[in-house]
């Protein structure tokens, strides 16, 4: 019989995964390998990179049904990777946080 994979083992294995996009303390979405556990289930973002969730999250802020241009922060691992947020002229502004060594 196999070792059962720990509650805690499979949230740091999602969060080891998984971009998180959140707007406050309010979740959004996310982005990446978001079904590890069933390999088989479809995931469009499943190879998403740190600049496709970026790119995925400037173009909506031009959507109608988008994020109504609200600024948002990209976490993985429990870092924030990068913050999307509306700059003076209305745009998307976009910071990126480089990774340690």
């Amino acid at each position: 019989m196999e070792p059962r994979t720990s509650r805690a083992q499979l949230r740091a294995e999602y969060r080891r995964r998984v971009f998180q996009v959140f707007n406050g303390d309010e979740w959004m979405c996310s982005y990446g390998d978001v079904h590890f556990m069933q390999p088989e289930a479809a995931s469009p973002t499943r190879d998403y990179t740190l600049r496709d969730v970026i790119d995925d999250l400037v173009k909506d802020f031009d959507d109608p049904g988008g994020t109504d241009a609200r600024d948002m922060a990209v976490w993985r691992d429990g870092r924030i990777l990068a913050v999307v947020r509306k700059g003076a002229d209305g745009r998307p502004e976009v910071t990126e946080f480089a990774a340690e060594a």
